[in-house]
C-alpha cells in the first residue's frame, strides 16, 4: 500500500460517504483460545487467526475488530462498511489519494481524530487514519488494516503453526534457539529481503524484495521487473488472472507461472508457483524492488522481525516442504455474507473452466452445489482438499438469478 496523499479540502465531520445501505449488522469475530507456549498470559503475547492473511483481535475506538496485519502497508486503516456499521463520528477529517497493489489511485477519507487501537494491554494511536473499502476486496473478516506503524522499532515474532504472535520490547529476550538469521533492510517503515528466483534454466534474478505479510501469495514480480528481463516471452506457460479487486488501487492482471526455484537465505525451494504483475501503476509496477514476497513463503516458518539490527530470523514448520497449488474453483471471491448475504466474484482466470462457464467478475453467488453459502464459514473455505470436483453454482446477476456449473481445476495445471 502506498502512503496517502493529503488534499487540503475538508468534508463533512461524519463520514457519509457510503454508497449503499450495508445492513444493521455490527462485525465482531472471536479468535480461538491460543497459549504462546511459555509465553502465555504475558501482556505482549496473543493468538491470531491466519486464512491468507493475519488477523489480529483488537478494539478500535472501543468497538471490537479483526484488523490484518500488512508489513506492505506503512499506516494503519479502517474498513468504510465497519467505520458506518460502528457509527463512528469524526471530527477532524481530509480528503487524501491513495494506492496499493491496484492500478490506480482512489480518493479516500483521511481521520485525523485520536482513535485508539489496543491490542490486549497495548494501545496504538495512529497519527492519521485512512478510510478505505477493504471488504470489497478481502470480505467481511477484515475490518482494518495493522501496518507496521504499530510495531515502529519492536521486534515481533510471528508462529504461524500455532497460530500466534507476540511483541518485545526487547530483541534480547527473543529465544532464537534453531532459527537462522537473514539480512534484511528496513526502511520508512517497509521491508526488503534479498531472495533469488530462478525463472527457468537460463534465467535467474537476484535482488531485493518487500516483505508483504498483506499478500496471500508467494513470489510476485513487478511488471518493471517481468518487462525488464523479457518474461512475457520467455515463459510460455502461464495462465492470466485478472480483477477488478487487485487492491486498494482497484483492478489489476498477472501471470501465473511456475519457476524452476527460488532461495531466500539459506533456504531454498523447487517448483514454485508464483506470478508477474501487468499492471503499469500502482505498487506492482515499477518499484525499487524486483516483487514482493507474500505468506505462501512466510508461512512455512516461524518468523522473528527486528528492525532495529536489520535482520530476521526464520526457522521451519511443518509446511516448509509443501507443494505448490493453486486453486481449483478458478475463480476468486470475497464472502460478503454478514453484510450483502451473498459471495462476490471478484476474478478470473482466462480461458478457465468458470469463465468459459459464464460466471463474471461481480457476480453474486448464492448457492454453492446446494448449500447456501452463508453456511459455508471461513474455516471451510479455507480448508484444503475438499474434494470438489463439479461446481454448481446459483448466481444473481443484474436483479434475476441463475445456474452455472462447471468442473473444478486441476491444483497443478501449470
Amino acid at each position: 500500500m502506498e502512503s496517502p496523499t493529503t488534499d487540503r479540502e475538508k468534508i463533512m465531520p461524519v463520514l457519509s460517504f457510503f454508497q449503499r445501505p450495508l445492513g444493521w449488522l455490527l462485525l465482531a469475530f472471536a479468535f480461538p483460545a491460543c497459549a504462546f507456549g511459555q509465553e502465555a498470559g504475558l501482556p505482549d503475547a496473543y493468538a491470531i487467526d491466519f486464512y491468507g492473511q493475519i488477523y489480529l483481535r483488537n478494539e478500535f475506538g472501543g468497538r471490537p475488530a479483526h484488523f490484518v496485519f500488512d508489513t506492505g502497508s506503512p499506516y494503519t486503516c479502517a474498513d468504510s462498511t465497519f467505520i458506518a456499521l460502528g457509527h463512528f463520528k469524526f471530527q477532524e477529517v481530509c480528503n487524501a489519494r491513495m494506492g496499493g497493489a491496484g492500478k490506480d489511485r482512489v480518493r479516500v477519507p483521511l481521520v485525523k481524530d485520536k482513535v485508539s487501537n489496543r491490542f490486549l494491554t497495548r494501545e496504538h494511536v495512529p497519527s492519521m487514519i485512512p478510510i478505505i473499502q477493504l471488504k470489497p476486496i478481502l470480505g467481511d473478516y477484515a475490518d482494518g488494516i495493522v501496518g507496521l506503524d504499530y510495531f515502529g522499532q519492536k521486534a515481533f515474532r510471528i508462529d504461524y503453526a500455532h497460530r500466534r504472535m507476540r511483541v518485545y520490547d526487547s530483541p534480547d529476550s527473543i529465544d532464537l534457539t534453531g532459527f537462522t538469521a537473514v539480512d534484511i533492510e528496513f526502511d520508512d517503515r517497509r521491508i526488503y529481503v534479498p531472495a533469488t528466483v530462478s525463472v527457468n534454466d537460463t534465467l535467474t534474478i537476484v535482488g531485493k524484495m518487500l516483505v508483504d505479510l498483506g499478500s496471500a501469495g508467494a513470489f510476485t514480480l513487478t511488471s518493471a521487473t517481468a518487462r525488464k528481463y523479457g518474461l512475457d516471452s520467455l515463459i510460455t506457460r502461464k495462465l492470466r488472472w485478472y480483477t477488478a479487486y487487485g487492491g486498494i488501487g482497484g483492478a489489476g492482471s498477472s501471470y501465473d507461472f511456475r519457476a524452476k526455484g527460488a532461495r531466500i537465505g539459506g533456504f531454498e525451494w523447487a517448483d514454485v508457483l508464483m506470478d508477474y504483475s501487468l499492471n503499469e501503476s500502482g505498487a506492482l509496477s515499477a518499484r525499487p524492488y524486483l516483487g514482493i514476497i507474500g505468506n505462501e513463503i512466510w508461512s512455512r516458518f516461524e518468523v522473528v522481525f527486528c528492525p532495529q539490527g536489520n535482520k530476521m530470523y526464520l526457522r521451519r514448520n511443518a509446511d516448509y516442504d509443501k507443494p505448490y497449488e493453486m486453486g481449483t474453483f478458478g475463480f476468486g471471491y470475497v464472502d460478503r455474507t454478514k453484510t450483502l448475504g451473498y459471495w462476490v466474484v471478484t476474478g478470473l482466470y482466462e480461458g478457465g473452466k468458470a469463465e468459459k462457464a459464464g460466471l463474471r467478475i461481480d457476480d453474486h453467488i448464492l448457492l454453492l452445489n446446494g448449500r447456501p453459502v452463508s453456511e459455508l464459514d471461513i474455516h471451510w473455505q479455507y480448508t484444503p482438499n475438499k474434494n470438489l470436483r463439479y461446481l454448481d453454482l446459483l448466481i444473481e446477476r443484474g436483479g434475476k438469478t441463475l445456474n452455472i456449473g462447471f468442473d473444478t481445476e486441476d491444483p497443478m495445471r501449470i
